[in-house]
């Protein structure tokens, strides 16, 4: 990871590139020093790659006036700073000195700098009439910059992927430190501060919470890890990376401060109903993590977010719409894309002559309007460009059809391969560790034509570009590289009869309920659609599992109710029975997964009377005894009669205001003050709301108001009670002024150096 002599850091900042030295340097002396930085078009600077007017404390001595910053970077590790190399900087200075832009000179570089030298590079710039004082800063004055600011390493994340990370932090926060950077490999020492990660950043010192939105390949993962690292850096938060909503509650310990970092949150390349139904039980939780001083970060693609809208309580938890930071890849700035290329390109495993022969091709390539961090990772990849032709077209093709060449690219796998690839896509995206294989297994490798011991090989082989290990409080496990994969594999699946076949036999059910769909139903992000001639083989798996777990019923119900035509639907009521007789709703109807198949069997004609008239009967007695507004609720209430709506009514204006203040005092009873106040009442606090507009007695509807009055005021006293403690935020928008565009020089000039 990097070159360490005895307790002396290095961060290898010759990898960085000179536009990435720039900017460091830049966000060095505007967040050290506090200035207020102008920088300049990097072709026409003038002798100067960065200004500011103010006073500078550098070496306990205080210096004002106006300040010109130029930066000198190399690609070379040994290269040293000698005077005989600036004299084309000493006669740019003259002049700007003679201009008045230059009371004072900072000259920068990645490179060393030995003491001597110094003596004679100051020396030379304090002749020139009007320079009052030269400060040179070499490589080893900026690396301890670095290491001894945290905020300037929030402001350029990278610097956490290129030192020894040992230096930074203690024995307990560097092994979470190198989770952090494993999980994502080399990327993390490619990443490029956007105005996104800015607002992250920001939402998350502010709120303690961000959840990052984007379609797929814009990098939110990657925001993730490096707000983890900042936060484990800045606020010493250990780092938990969970999948699932039980995993945050029996992981979160109001006594540490903790991150919690939950990727796909309501499922990776398509929505997952269940875990929305977990989340929303979990939100009085995860208020209580965010009142702890701990900190959160949701990711999720756009579409899986819109499609969970329908299933997502926010009001008990408004931060999640409050705190959103959307990740707009078309958005970013040409100079950003341009950075986002270079490091991939750079860092990556390509070959110096690939470098040189697409060199020409990539500015073309991060202009494009279907550019993504996902694309340059590639594209910096030997296993995704073999056979590459250098032609503007096949480059661009490349990047317009991405998934389409990623299909291609793993057709042309090995058996070996493929089969590793098919395992961890069976396994629902993550296949423990250490590998273990059942008969089924077996099976999918001798359908590709490779061995067990060729396989386990394969895995290690595939890491770091379709595969990756991932380290969480779930323990170890192979995992995709990126969701883009899978959603690959998935479409090689659906348009391979053999492949699905074996997928149907071997994959587990609960795989399957999150991953195709019954008849084509237009569902987005599925691309597994099951013909009707393959039913058989699921509504097998259905008939010999058990499904008394609520996890597993919850997700069987929400597969019948989403996934399935109408013929499937059929087969199943027919083929097993017990399904309609275990249905019966839940305390909480509209959060029951029995109730949507309900609707769903009523609106096909399917579920039979008796079964209907449970459900009535439900949302009749728990209208007022809940209270449950759900019979108010456009879909649900279609299991009932115009009749029936009207007797549920009457119910509730004759029995709900009389019953309030008791049903008040059993949410006392059962508030222990763990959370937010309102949140406990939420479902009381909404069902009055929405019975107060049904309620037409004077009388009653006067009850009923005091009683609403009550309620605010026990909320109130409760909120004044529950500890309001807030968290310092830590980041601060930098000063530092927008870089403009790179002008004619090229920031690809050195990337095959």
């Amino acid at each position: 990871m990097s070159n360490v002599q005895s307790r002396e850091v290095d961060y290898n900042l010759h990898t960085l590139g000179w536009k990435a030295f720039q900017d460091l340097c830049a966000a060095l002396v505007s967040k050290v020093w506090g200035a207020k930085v102008q920088t300049f078009f990097s072709s026409h600077d003038g002798g100067r790659d960065a200004a500011f007017y103010g006073v500078m404390e550098h070496d306990q001595e205080s210096f004002q006036g106006s300040f010109s910053v130029q930066c000198k970077f190399s690609a070379d590790y040994t290269g040293k700073l000698k005077l005989a190399s600036l004299s084309g900087e000493l006669l740019k200075a003259e002049g700007l000195a003679e201009n008045g832009f230059c009371d004072n000179y900072v000259l920068m570089t990645n490179v060393s700098l030995t003491g001597i030298e110094d003596e004679k590079i100051v020396s030379a710039f304090e002749k020139i009439d009007k320079i009052n004082k030269c400060i040179v800063l070499g490589k080893e004055s900026i690396t301890q910059y670095i290491k001894d600011s945290r905020e300037l390493r929030m402001l350029v994340p990278r610097v956490y992927g290129l030192g020894d990370l040992s230096q930074i932090f203690d024995e307990r926060a560097y092994s979470q430190a190198n989770m952090i950077l494993s999980s994502l490999g080399g990327d993390f020492n490619r990443f490029v501060v956007t105005d996104s990660y800015k607002s992250a950043a920001q939402a998350l010192a502010n709120d303690g919470f961000v959840f990052l939105l984007g379609e797929p390949m814009c990098g939110k993962s990657t925001v993730a890890a490096v707000l983890s690292m900042g936060a484990l850096d800045n606020w010493g938060c250990s780092t938990i990376k969970v999948r699932k909503a039980d995993e945050f509650v029996s992981h979160f310990n109001p006594n540490e401060k903790q991150f919690f970092w939950v990727d796909d949150v309501f499922g990776s390349t398509q929505l997952d109903s269940n875990l929305v139904e977990e989340w929303n039980r979990s939100f009085p939780h995860l208020t209580a993590c965010l009142k702890s001083g701990s900190k959160v970060v949701f990711t999720s693609r756009t579409y899986i977010y819109r499609n969970a809208g329908r299933f997502l309580k926010s009001s008990p938890f408004p931060k999640i719409n409050e705190s959103q930071v959307v990740i707009q890849v078309e958005k970013y700035s040409e100079e950003e894309k341009c950075q986002i290329l270079y490091n991939h390109m750079k860092l990556g495993g390509q070959e110096k002559s690939f470098k040189t022969k697409i060199k020409d091709f990539l500015p073309a390539v991060a202009s494009h309007p279907r550019f993504s961090p996902e694309v340059a990772r590639r594209l910096s990849n030997p296993d995704f460009t073999k056979n590459m032709d250098f032609s503007i077209d096949k480059v661009i093709d490349f990047v317009e059809n991405p998934l389409d060449i990623l299909c291609e690219v793993i057709r042309t796998l090995g058996g070996a391969s493929r089969a590793a690839l098919a395992l961890v896509f069976m396994a629902s995206g993550f296949r423990s560790r250490p590998l273990k294989f059942s008969s089924e297994d077996r099976e999918v490798i001798e359908r590709f034509g490779a061995s067990l011991s060729e396989v386990i090989s394969h895995f290690e082989s595939l890491n770091g570009s379709f595969l990756s290990v991932s380290e969480g409080q779930g323990g170890s496990a192979w995992v995709f590289k990126h969701p883009t994969i899978r959603d690959a594999f998935a479409k090689l699946v659906s348009d391979n009869f053999d492949l699905l076949d074996v997928y149907l036999k071997g994959a587990e059910l609960i795989s399957l309920f999150g991953e195709v769909s019954c008849g084509d139903l237009s569902i987005e992000g599925v691309e597994i659609v099951v013909p009707e001639s393959e039913y058989s083989i699921i509504i097998d798996k259905i008939k010999v599992s058990d499904f008394r777990a609520w996890y597993r019923r919850s997700s069987l119900c929400q597969f019948l109710s989403y996934r399935c035509d109408r013929n499937f639907l059929k087969k199943v009521v027919e083929e097993v029975p017990s399904l309609l007789e275990e249905l019966s709703p839940q305390k909480t109807i509209r959060y029951s997964s029995d109730v949507y198949l309900a609707v769903r069997l009523h609106e096909e004609n399917l579920l039979p009377e008796c079964v209907r008239l449970k459900f009535v009967k439900a949302f009749k007695d728990l209208s007022v005894d809940g209270p449950d507004a759900s019979f108010l609720d456009g879909r649900l209430n279609t299991l009932l009669t115009d009749d029936e709506k009207m007797s549920i009514k009457e119910h509730v204006r004759l029995n709900f205001p009389k019953s309030f203040e008791q049903i008040m005092n059993l949410y006392m009873d059962d508030y222990d003050g763990s959370g937010e106040p309102e949140d406990h009442f939420y479902e009381l606090t909404e069902a009055a709301e929405r019975y107060s507009e049904i309620i037409q007695d004077e009388d009653a509807a006067y009850d009923l108001e005091l009683s609403q009055e009550r309620l605010r005021e026990l909320i109130g006293d409760l909120k004044r009670e529950y500890d309001e403690d807030t968290d310092e935020a830590f980041f601060s928008e930098s000063s530092q002024a927008e870089a403009k565009k790179i002008g004619h020089r090229s920031i690809f000039e050195d990337v095959d150096i």
